[in-house]
């Protein structure tokens, strides 16, 4: 149990075991600040996108959270692997909290493609060949953010747009198939950083996108000019914010 939230169906997989099991739960440091950000401006209405959603933890937790406090807020989650669809469903219900749970895989093309299920974790499949020892490939259907988001969240107007991205090093093609919402809308991202994979790429990026970047040493999120990957895999997740908002979220990011 996180909270009220009831996690004992998945309990058999990577993050289920995690949360049912650690004192700490999974990724205290995004959920803690994921938390924050839907809590920070009560009267806005805010989207919260995640891709790449596993058993659906983090979707869970932004409507627990803004129920509670009662936010309008909008989730939508991709998560490709069957199996974790179906306990993502399952966990849905479970729990009695509504978003939208969708199969499809976010990259930088529509289409089709390959999904590489890991043998290693279920926390671990990727679109990307080779990133995983694969035990099994199936076939996904494939969009991109701004094919899936784009109009939809321009005729929503909300006030704040969250993103989050964790699909295995396949994060700079998300990336790149969200360019036009990105910059049209300046989303929040949090975005998993994976040392000797993708720093190089994603900080080019972000800078071209020119976006201000934040990383958890452990005790709180401090601003960095460099994007690194954690090579203990202990913090994998960076927190980007539009540089024009730079100083707001160094003062808020101090007491969250």
């Amino acid at each position: 149990m996180i909270g009220e939230l009831d996690f004992e169906l998945a309990g058999n997989t990577e993050v289920g075991r995690r949360l049912c099991n650690d004192r700490d739960g999974y990724e205290p440091e995004v959920a803690g600040l994921l938390a924050a950000l839907i809590g920070k401006n009560a009267n806005f209405r805010s989207v919260f996108i995640d891709v790449g959603s596993n058993i659906g933890f983090f979707p869970l937790l932004a409507k627990y959270v803004s129920g509670r406090q009662g936010i309008r807020l909008d989730c939508f989650a991709h998560e490709p692997l069957p199996g974790l669809l179906n306990l993502a469903k399952a966990l849905k219900e479970k729990n009695k909290i509504e978003y939208d749970l969708s199969s499809v895989a976010v990259s930088d093309f529509i289409g089709s493609a390959s999904f590489y299920v890991s043998s290693q974790s279920d926390s671990s499949n990727s679109l990307a060949k080779g990133f995983r020892k694969a035990k099994e490939v199936i076939d996904v259907e494939v969009s991109t953010l701004d094919t899936l988001y784009l109009n939809a969240i321009s005729a929503a107007g909300y006030d704040e747009v969250i993103i989050m991205m964790d699909v295995e090093t396949s994060e700079p093609a998300v990336i790149r198939g969200g360019e036009q919402l990105i910059m049209r809308f300046r989303p929040l991202i949090i975005c998993e950083v994976l040392a000797g994979r993708t720093e190089t790429v994603l900080e080019g990026m972000f800078r071209k996108l020119e976006y201000s970047s934040f990383r958890f040493d452990g005790s709180s999120w401090i601003l960095e000019d460099r994007i690194f990957g954690d090579t203990a895999y202990k913090y994998r997740d960076w927190f980007f914010v539009p540089g024009e908002r730079e100083a707001e979220f160094c003062e808020f990011l101090k007491h969250s």
